[in-house]
């Protein structure tokens, strides 16, 4: 993942964008990634495993420092069950239901740990997918946090991170 998105965006008022606001990120990523599945009859289970290595400065804030996101690691393990139709068909629906993990190092500012950020979260994601051809497929799943562990800073004064109460994640997968 390469840095071309713009990171010096500057509202009418002045100062630069928060950095989470900013459609860059300042830095140059190195993302690995490898997933499974398998299957028999109307049942199937899969595992994947995403990290990434973020590199670079960062980008600008109005302090004259730069921010920059941490290191991440995550993955999920699921099961996947046809409801429709009962026998094998190009076209079919399926319940599915993960287990996973994230975790990601501190953000840094000036090349300091931001100690309100980073974390580990642990989630259940319920979902569909469904299968439309040989060639395209959508899929819908909910991930539940079950347990989350935040950075915080005692301060003074003290900053806490919040959690996600959810997050929904969709998307349509086209195979050449």
């Amino acid at each position: 993942q390469l840095p071309t998105g713009r990171t010096d965006i500057t509202p009418s008022g002045g100062g630069f964008l928060d950095p989470d606001l900013e459609p860059g990120a300042g830095t140059t990523n190195f993302l690995f990634g490898a997933n499974a599945f398998w299957s028999f009859d109307r049942i199937g289970f899969g595992a994947n495993v995403a990290a990434g290595i973020l590199t670079g400065k960062g980008a600008p804030e109005d302090s004259g420092q730069f921010h920059k996101y941490g290191n991440f690691l995550n993955g999920e393990i699921g099961v996947r069950y046809r409801i429709l139709p009962a026998d094998m068909s190009i076209s079919n629906l399926s319940i599915t239901f993960g287990i996973g993990a994230e975790t990601r190092a501190h953000e840094t500012q000036g090349g300091q740990d931001i100690t309100a950020s980073g974390g580990t979260l642990v989630f259940i994601s319920p979902g569909l997918k469904y299968i439309i051809s040989q060639s395209l497929a959508a899929d819908a799943s909910f991930r539940i946090p079950i347990y989350e562990y935040f950075g915080w800073d005692p301060g003074p004064p003290p900053t806490l991170q919040f959690g996600e109460t959810y997050r929904f994640i969709a998307g349509i997968q086209f195979i050449l």
